[in-house]
């Protein structure tokens, strides 16, 4: 009996990068702020997307999922290794850390490891999103991305072109 393998057809290879901004509202006044993402999609991606698209269950249990989806997707997709990494965290002993590369830093230098322009895409957007109450995207700009992150992942548009 032979074997049968099934690989990721983009085995070894990083998705393209995915650069984009995003407009943030604090108190009336816009803030740009740009990230890096590899969009893919995976079997999990697609099987969760898939009841929204078909409409099962109820209208805000379908918003509900989308919400929890996009999220995720967003979230996994933005780079970590463009900055400090999302779950990066320091303890200082003998006046020395530990920094993302695994180097012993002088305690004096990890304010500038901990600055938020200093965070990875992933790290800078989890902030703005869950930590900053004073900031506000509409939801229109999120399903943008969405679409365009997904579009990315497949290498093709989400929408045929009118005949």
């Amino acid at each position: 009996m032979t074997l049968r393998e099934y690989a990721p057809k983009s085995r070894g290879t990083t998705p393209e990068p995915f650069e984009f901004s995003m407009i943030f509202m604090r108190d009336g006044v816009e803030e740009r702020h740009e990230f890096t993402a590899r969009p893919t999609m995976a079997w999990q991606d697609t099987r969760a997307i898939m009841p929204i698209i078909a409409g099962q269950g109820s209208d805000e249990a379908q918003v509900a999922q989308a919400v929890k989806v996009m999220d995720r997707l967003i979230r996994r997709a933005l780079a970590n290794d463009d900055g400090t990494p999302e779950k990066w965290s320091a303890a200082v002993v003998d006046g020395h850390f530990t920094d993302p590369q695994g180097d012993h830093t002088p305690a004096v230098l990890l304010p500038a490891y901990k600055a938020f322009d200093a965070g990875s895409s992933r790290r800078r957007w989890i902030y703005l999103m869950e930590s900053d109450d004073d900031i506000s995207v509409d939801a229109d700009q999120i399903i943008e991305l969405m679409k365009d992150m997904l579009e990315a992942a497949a290498a093709r548009p989400t929408t045929r072109s009118a005949p």
